[in-house]
């Protein structure tokens, strides 16, 4: 479980670390960056706990239940409950984010359909020059694309 120091700092303290802290994920632009600054701030605990954190809300928004959610992330019925209630009261923030990468899902999986018709539509069979390069051009858009889960 986090743990918070038991001796306060005072507020204008925190105000200044928060903003250096936020400041700091603002200004972190790629995602090997991003890997790297939170594989050595974070504890692996704390890693696991935010990231389910945010996929019980992405669930939770995509209309997913509670048993579907314990079942897939392997959570409490607390913990759902927990992030329910903050989604349900006020995280205007929260609900932004979550519109985002549901968003970047839906552009995704547009590009995904797209490039599925272009590789099916390419002259691969034949030969010559023409359809080797739409061979080699299949291949290397296949290769380069990450695998899911």
């Amino acid at each position: 479980m986090t743990q918070v120091s038991k001796y306060p700092i005072r507020e204008d303290v925190y105000q200044r670390i928060l903003n250096i802290f936020l400041k700091t994920l603002i200004n972190i632009q790629r995602e090997d960056e991003a890997l790297e600054f939170i594989s050595e701030f974070l504890t692996p605990t704390e890693k696991i706990m935010l990231a389910k954190r945010l996929a019980i809300a992405l669930l939770l928004k995509k209309g997913y239940d509670y048993q579907a959610i314990k079942a897939i992330l392997r959570v409490s019925q607390g913990t759902v409950t927990h992030v329910n209630t903050f989604l349900k009261f006020g995280a205007q923030g929260y609900h932004r984010i979550l519109d985002k990468i549901i968003k970047d899902e839906r552009i995704e999986e547009f590009l995904d359909k797209v490039e599925k018709t272009i590789l099916r539509t390419m002259p691969t069979a034949g030969r010559g020059k023409g359809a080797e390069i739409w061979r080699s051009l299949k291949y290397e858009v296949q290769r380069k694309k990450p695998k899911p889960f």
